[in-house]
């Protein structure tokens, strides 16, 4: 005869240990792969772009699973605090959504300003013209937005605005128009035949032939297109999910394994 037994009460207290550390182990497998996969997403937009700003890879963010709800999400850290997909005006939105989904992206806040003031027509875009100064990473400085705009009249209120600082505006506006420079808009059919856009006049120069008269520049800085369509180029759900698929598997097998011994 063969007599199988077991202390009950032990069994008992095991398995109950098991059922309450499963949700936290689970959880922790999960954050694991999803910060695996928050490293696949930067590391496809730096690969993907022409030196991106640092800020829009470290914008992607794990939103971490817990016991209580076992599931995590990588996104934009704004895409979570604001709603989503549904959310406008996010960095998702501005700068990623459209290389994911393709199409036109939204406006920026200094093409709204400009279509405001009535010299953007309403829809189109900008981009930066040949004469603008470009940082390292290709886009132009939010300084030099602003400069233009509050030269163009298209800032009216801003963050620190204050009436000394519109009058030294003026002042140096008036100083500068008066030796033939600053900016101006070609309006979209304007009589010079320009291109849509700002573009900035330079101080008048002498001329390498003595006695010629002087000439001047004129940069475009700032130009208007009617549309900006992107084409899909970041995988970024098919990214997450091959290493969901390559690294959750396993990983959920040893924490089981880990559990059971």
């Amino acid at each position: 005869m063969i007599t199988i037994d077991s202390d009950v009460q032990e069994v008992r207290e095991a398995l109950k240990r098991m059922a309450d550390n499963t949700p936290r182990v689970v959880a922790r497998v999960i954050n694991d792969v999803a910060f695996k996969v928050m490293a696949a997403e930067r590391a496809l937009i730096a690969s993907s772009f022409d030196r991106p700003k640092p800020f829009v890879a470290k914008n992607v963010r794990v939103f971490k699973a817990t016991a209580e709800k076992l599931s995590a999400t990588v996104g934009a850290t704004d895409w979570f605090e604001r709603g989503g997909m549904q959310a406008k005006g996010t960095a998702w939105d501005r700068l990623l959504a459209p290389h994911v989904y393709g199409g036109q992206r939204l406006q920026k806040a200094s093409e709204r300003r400009l279509q405001a003031a009535g010299l953007l027509p309403r829809g189109w875009l900008t981009v930066p013209g040949q004469g603008a100064k470009l940082d390292r990473y290709g886009n132009m400085s939010g300084g030099e937005i602003v400069a233009i705009l509050s030269w163009v009249g298209a800032m009216n209120q801003y963050a620190g605005d204050n009436l000394n600082k519109r009058d030294r505006l003026t002042k140096r506006k008036n100083k500068t128009e008066a030796k033939g420079a600053g900016y101006f808009v070609a309006r979209v059919g304007n009589a010079q035949r320009l291109a849509p856009g700002i573009y900035q006049r330079t101080a008048p120069f002498p001329s390498k032939s003595r006695g010629a008269p002087q000439g001047r520049g004129l940069k475009p800085v700032l130009m208007f297109v009617s549309q900006a369509r992107y084409q899909t180029r970041l995988d970024w759900h098919g990214v997450g999910q091959r290493v969901v698929a390559q690294e959750f598997p396993p990983a959920f097998v040893r924490a089981a394994e880990g559990l059971l011994s």
